[in-house]
C-alpha cells in the first residue's frame, strides 16, 4: 500500500512538473517581452491613480467595462516600476495558477484523473487566445477571470454530484465576482453555467426537476441580465440587431461567426499551410474546393471516432457533415461583404463542420457513455458561446486563433478533443494508441505555434519597442511641459505597423505613451505625425520651437533631427545650386522649394497616329470639359456638417484621390445623417455629379443628390435608397435634368456599414457636357493630344490644348516607393524663359530623383536650378499652413 501510495504521489509530482514545463514553452518567452500597446495606458494610469484615465474611470478602483483592471498592479507598481519583467512574471504565474484550477474543475467534471491529465496539458499548451498573455494589461485580468470561471464551474460539477447547497452558493458567489472583477471577460459564461446544471442534475420527464433547475437558475440569470442585458454598451443592443438581421432574412451575416468558431479550433497558421498547398493546385472554383476540404477532413475525424458504430450512424452523420457543406456554400453565394476572401471562407467550413460534428458525435454517443458526451457537449458550448459573445458587439469581424477574444475558448477546446477521442476509443483495438497519438499532435502542433509565434513577437515587437523607447530617452533623458515630439516615419513595412503600436493606448491620446516615460500628464506632451499639424501650433503659439523634438524611424531605426529641424524652422536655409535636374537633392524635413527657369515652346507633332472613334467636335468637347474641369476645382469651396481629423472636407474637392473626406464618425452615430455641401461660385446649369468612392465599407448607400441657387430652398436631383455596393475607388456619375444651381449637396443618411460616410472627390459637371463619358475623357487629361488622329486635328486640338497644358515634376523620398510625390503647374508655352516655384512637402531625410514631363509636347530648356528650404515665417507669410477643421476629431 505504501509503495502505491508513493507511485501515486510521484505521478502527480511528475504530471505537475510536465505541466510547468508545457507551460514554460508555451508562454516562457513572456518573460523577454516589453510594453505593447495599451500597456502603457496602464502604467500611466498607476503613475495617475487618482485622476479619470480613458476608460479605467477614477481612482485604483475605476468604473465601467474596465472596473478593477488597474486594482491588482498598484501594490506591485512601486515594485516593477517601468520594468516589464515583474509583470510579465507575474502574467506567467497566473497562467500555472489557472491551468491549476483548471486541472481541479476538469477533474471533478471527468471523474477519471486521465481524461483530466490530457485536457490540462492541452489547456497549459495555450495558442489559442494566446495574445491575452502578451499584453501586461490583459494577461492579470483574463488569468483572473479564468479562474474565477473554473471555480464556478467547479462548484457546480461538485453541487450535481453531492448536492450540497454550500457548493451552490459558491457557484453563484464565483460567478457574481467574475461578473463583478473581471466584467469584460464574464459575459459569455452565463450559458455554460446554464447547460453544465441542465446536463448533470436536471431530469427533463420530471416536473419538479425542472422546477427546482428554474429556481436555481433565477440568481445567475437576475446577475446576468443586471450586469450585461441592461447594459446600453454591450450584449443587449448587439444582440437585438441580430436577431432583427436575421428575423428580416439576412443569414449571410452569421458567416463571420461560423468563420471565428473555425480559427477558434483549427490554429490558423496551419489553415494557411494548407491553403499554400491546396490553392496553387484548385482548377475549379476555389470556394467549393476548400468547402469540400474541409467536409473531407472532419469526415475523417467523423468515421475515426465513429468507428465501432453501426454503418446507418455512419451515413447519417456524413450526411449531416455534408449538408454543412453545402451550408457553407449557400453563404458564400449570398456575397456578403465580410465573406469574399478564400481564407475567411475556409475558416467558416472548419467551424461550420466542427458545430456539425461535435453536435452530431454528441448525439450519437449519448447511449453508449452518456457521461462523456455530456462533458463534450458542454466543451462544445463554452467554444461556441464564447465566441458568440463577442460576435455580437463585432459582428462583421473575423479574428485568428491567438486573439484575445479566444482566450476563454481554449477551456472548450482542452476539453472537447479530448472526450471525442475517448468516445471512439476502443480498448481491444488500436484505436487507443491512435486516440494517444491525436492528442500528442494536437498539443505539439499548438506548442510549436505558440514557441515560434511568440519567438517572433519577440524578435519583431518586444525588441523593436525597446530600442525605440531606448534611444528616444537617450536623446531626450527629459522634458519640459509642452514639449511635442514630431515623428516622421517611413511607409514602407513594416515600419509604419511598429510605430502605430509603440504608441496605441486604446481609449486615451498617443501622447499617453510619452507621458508614462516622462512622468507627465498625457496634455503636456504633444505626440505629432503630421507636419502641418506640428507647425500649426508653433505659429499659432501653442508650441516652442525650442520645445520640439523631430525624430524619423525606419530601417535606421530613430533617428535624431532635432537640432537640424529647429535651425530650418528658425532660418530656412540658403539656395544650393544644380546645373541639371537629375543632380537635385534636397532635405524635406521642412518643405523644400524648388525653382525652376523653363523655356517651353510648340512642340513636334508626332509621324504615327492612331484612330479615335470621337469626331473632331466631340474631341473639342472633352477639352472643354477637361478646361471646364480646372476651373471648377480653381473656384469650388465645399463644407459638410462635420469631418474627421486629416480627412477634411476640403480633400473631397481637391482633384486627389489620394486624400479623402469622412464625416466625423461620432457626429454620424449620434445623428445618423451627413452632408456634402459644395459652392460653384456663382449660378451654373449642371447636369451630373460624379463622385470617387474610398472604400467599400464607407460607402454612401443611401442619399440624395439636391440643388439650390440661394442655400436656402432645396430641390432633390437625385435619390438613391440602399443603392448598390460600391467598390473601392469606383467613380459614380449621377445624371440629372439639366438644372440652374450655385450649391450642390449630397445628403447622406446610410452608408454600407453603417459607419461615417466618406469618398474623395466631389465633382458637379455643367449639363453641356453629359453627352460624353467622363471616364474616358478623364483618361485625356494627362495626355490630351493622344485624342488625334492626324495631323490636321494634331494643330486644331493643340491649340485648345495649350491653356490647360501643364508640367508635372516628380521625386523620390527614402520614406520608399509608396511616397513617390509629383507636383503640377501650369506652363507657358511662348518660347521665353518663366520662373516656376514647385513647394515639395515635408517628409523624409533626403529628396532626389526629380523628373520632370508634360501634358503635352514641347520643345523646353531648363535652366537656373535651385532649392532652399522654407522658414516657419515663410510658411505663414506665404499661408502654407491649414487650419484644422474646428469639427475634426
Amino acid at each position: 500500500m505504501k509503495k502505491r501510495i508513493k507511485n501515486i504521489r510521484l505521478g502527480k509530482l511528475s504530471f505537475i512538473f510536465l505541466v510547468i514545463i508545457v507551460v514554460l514553452i508555451a508562454y516562457g518567452q513572456t518573460l523577454q517581452m516589453y510594453f505593447w500597446q495599451d500597456d502603457s495606458a496602464l502604467i500611466f494610469k498607476l503613475q495617475n491613480p487618482e485622476g479619470a484615465a480613458g476608460s479605467f474611470g477614477e481612482g485604483i478602483i475605476g468604473h465601467g467595462a474596465y472596473k478593477y483592471l488597474v486594482t491588482p498592479f498598484v501594490p506591485f507598481f512601486p515594485l516593477f516600476g517601468k520594468d516589464p519583467f515583474g509583470y510579465f512574471f507575474i502574467g506567467f504565474i497566473t497562467y500555472i495558477i489557472a491551468t491549476y484550477f483548471f486541472h481541479r474543475f476538469v477533474r471533478e467534471l471527468y471523474g477519471e484523473i486521465k481524461y483530466a491529465y490530457y485536457s490540462t496539458l492541452i489547456f497549459a499548451a495555450g495558442y489559442i487566445g494566446s495574445d491575452i498573455m502578451f499584453r501586461v494589461i490583459n494577461s492579470w485580468q483574463t488569468n483572473f477571470g479564468l479562474i474565477l470561471a473554473f471555480l464556478t464551474f467547479e462548484q457546480i460539477v461538485k453541487f450535481t454530484k453531492k448536492k450540497k447547497k454550500v457548493h451552490y452558493f459558491l457557484a453563484v458567489f464565483f460567478y457574481w465576482a467574475a461578473t463583478e472583477f473581471v466584467f469584460i471577460r464574464s459575459h459569455s459564461l452565463i450559458v455554460p453555467i446554464v447547460v453544465l446544471d441542465a446536463l448533470f442534475l436536471v431530469n427533463i420527464s420530471k416536473v419538479t426537476s425542472l422546477l427546482k433547475y428554474g429556481i436555481r437558475q433565477i440568481p445567475f440569470l437576475f446577475i446576468f441580465y443586471f450586469r450585461y442585458l441592461t447594459n446600453e454598451g454591450f450584449g443587449g443592443p448587439g444582440l437585438v440587431s441580430l436577431v432583427n438581421e436575421l428575423v428580416a432574412g439576412n443569414v449571410e451575416i452569421l458567416a463571420p461567426l461560423f468563420a471565428n468558431i473555425g480559427n477558434s479550433v483549427f490554429a490558423y497558421p496551419l489553415q494557411e499551410k494548407l491553403l499554400t498547398f491546396v490553392l496553387p493546385r484548385i482548377v475549379s472554383d476555389q470556394a467549393f474546393v476548400v468547402s469540400g476540404f474541409a467536409f473531407g477532413l472532419f469526415s475523417v475525424f467523423y468515421l475515426l471516432a465513429m468507428c465501432h458504430e453501426a454503418t446507418k450512424k455512419k451515413i447519417i452523420g456524413i450526411g449531416i457533415l455534408f449538408l454543412g457543406m453545402i451550408l457553407n456554400l449557400f453563404l458564400y453565394s449570398l456575397d456578403y461583404l465580410w465573406y469574399r476572401q478564400i481564407a475567411d471562407i475556409f475558416s467558416g467550413a472548419l467551424g461550420i463542420e466542427f458545430i456539425v460534428f461535435s453536435f452530431t458525435i454528441c448525439i450519437q454517443n449519448i447511449h453508449k457513455n452518456k457521461k462523456l458526451s455530456k462533458v463534450a457537449f458542454f466543451a462544445f458550448i463554452v467554444i461556441v458561446t464564447q465566441v458568440f459573445g463577442y460576435y455580437v458587439q463585432y459582428p462583421s469581424a473575423i479574428w485568428g486563433t491567438t486573439h484575445r477574444y479566444f482566450s476563454y475558448v481554449v477551456i472548450g477546446f482542452a476539453i472537447i478533443f479530448v472526450s471525442i477521442i475517448k468516445l471512439g476509443e476502443n480498448k481491444k483495438s488500436k484505436q487507443s494508441f491512435l486516440g494517444k497519438g491525436l492528442l500528442i499532435g494536437i498539443l505539439s502542433m499548438h506548442l510549436y505555434f505558440g514557441f515560434t509565434y511568440q519567438a517572433n513577437l519577440v524578435e519583431t515587437r518586444s525588441k523593436t519597442t525597446r530600442e525605440f523607447y531606448t534611444k528616444l530617452l537617450t536623446y531626450v533623458p527629459d522634458i519640459e511641459k509642452g514639449s511635442g515630439f514630431y515623428f516622421d516615419v517611413s511607409l514602407e513595412p513594416p515600419y509604419p505597423q511598429r510605430f502605430y503600436d509603440f504608441f496605441s493606448v486604446g481609449s486615451m491620446p498617443e501622447s499617453t505613451a510619452l507621458a508614462m516615460y516622462y512622468d507627465v500628464d498625457r496634455y503636456d506632451v504633444r505626440h505629432l505625425t503630421d507636419f502641418n499639424e506640428t507647425v500649426l501650433y508653433i505659429a499659432n503659439g501653442d508650441m516652442e520651437i525650442d520645445y520640439l523634438y523631430s525624430y524619423y524611424y525606419g530601417k535606421n531605426g530613430l533617428v535624431d533631427n532635432t537640432y537640424k529641424m529647429r535651425e530650418l524652422l528658425n532660418n530656412g536655409s540658403e539656395n544650393t545650386v544644380f546645373t541639371s535636374l537629375s543632380d537635385v537633392v534636397a532635405i524635406p524635413l521642412v518643405p523644400v522649394e524648388l525653382k525652376l527657369t523653363i523655356s517651353a515652346a510648340k512642340g513636334i507633332p508626332p509621324t504615327n497616329y492612331k484612330p479615335i472613334k470621337y469626331s473632331l467636335k466631340e474631341k473639342l468637347l472633352i477639352l472643354e470639359y477637361l478646361k471646364a474641369r480646372n476651373d471648377y476645382y480653381a473656384e469650388v469651396v465645399s463644407n459638410s456638417l462635420s469631418d474627421w481629423r486629416f480627412r477634411e472636407v476640403g480633400y473631397a474637392v481637391d482633384k486627389n484621390i489620394t486624400t479623402t473626406w469622412q464625416g466625423h464618425r461620432i457626429y454620424w452615430n449620434e445623428k445618423g445623417h451627413e452632408e456634402l455641401i459644395v459652392d460653384l461660385g456663382k449660378v451654373k446649369k449642371i447636369g451630373s455629379v460624379i463622385w470617387t468612392n474610398w472604400k467599400t465599407s464607407l460607402a454612401p448607400v443611401t442619399y440624395s443628390i439636391e440643388t439650390s441657387v440661394d442655400r436656402k430652398n432645396w430641390s432633390v436631383r437625385k435619390s438613391v435608397v440602399n443603392g448598390p455596393e460600391r467598390k473601392n475607388v469606383e467613380q459614380i456619375v449621377e445624371k440629372f435634368a439639366a438644372t440652374d444651381a450655385r450649391y450642390v449637396r449630397m445628403v447622406i443618411s446610410k452608408t454600407q456599414t453603417d459607419d461615417s460616410p466618406s469618398l474623395l472627390e466631389f465633382e458637379v459637371v455643367e449639363d453641356r457636357f453629359n453627352s460624353i463619358s467622363f471616364a474616358q475623357a478623364h483618361t485625356y487629361y494627362d495626355d490630351p493630344l493622344s485624342l488625334a488622329s492626324n495631323k490636321n486635328e494634331w494643330d486644331i486640338l493643340y491649340e485648345q490644348a495649350e491653356p490647360i497644358s501643364f508640367a508635372t515634376i516628380s521625386w523620390k523620398t527614402d520614406k520608399g516607393d509608396i511616397d513617390k510625390q509629383s507636383s503640377s503647374f501650369p506652363i507657358v508655352i511662348d518660347g521665353k524663359y518663366h520662373t516656376y516655384k514647385i513647394v515639395i512637402p515635408a517628409g523624409g531625410t533626403s529628396v532626389d530623383r526629380f523628373n520632370i514631363k508634360f501634358s503635352i509636347p514641347i520643345s523646353f530648356e531648363i535652366s537656373n536650378i535651385s532649392v532652399r528650404s522654407l522658414s516657419l515665417n515663410e510658411l505663414i507669410s506665404n499661408d502654407m499652413i491649414d487650419e484644422l477643421s474646428s469639427d475634426s476629431q
